[in-house]
């Protein structure tokens, strides 16, 4: 049988010791996360970015939705309303993204039924002003 030279000695992991179990796992993570120097605002903001930059359009509230859920980026309230704060958004501009994309996968709209959606606590959740603005855009009168 070969000797193992230098070049191929099997390496091991002496970071994690064998038999960790996830709790002391999660554990290890919490105090990594607790302990880093990450700025969460920022880490927030670029999230919201990313999210605005989609092509999905996002309101305020959808975007803070997002940014705080536990299937999205898991965000505090503060953290999401920092983020919502220095986005740099254009909700009108969202608004009209969100119209446009109504518009292309779904059944027709009329204008008000699409305000609707648009404005809707299970939609969209943009303004009334927003909405507007956006089905006009759209070319909906």
């Amino acid at each position: 049988m070969d000797q193992p030279t230098q070049g191929n000695r099997r390496k091991t992991n002496r970071l994690t010791p064998i038999g960790t179990n996830r709790l002391e796992k999660f554990r290890d993570a919490e105090y990594a996360v607790a302990h880093s120097s990450a700025d969460w605002n920022a880490q927030a903001v670029t999230a919201a970015k990313g999210y605005l930059t989609s092509g999905q359009g996002f309101s305020q509230a959808g975007l803070i939705a997002q940014l705080t859920s536990p299937s999205g980026s898991q965000f505090t309230q503060a953290q999401a309303r920092y983020a919502i704060a220095h986005s740099g958004a254009d909700w009108n501009g969202q608004a009209v993204t969100a119209a446009k994309g109504y518009l292309a996968g779904g059944p027709g709209f009329s204008r008000d039924s699409l305000i609707q959606q648009l404005t809707s606590p299970s939609g969209s959740q943009f303004t009334q002003a927003q909405a507007e603005y956006a089905v006009t855009q759209v070319g909906l009168k």
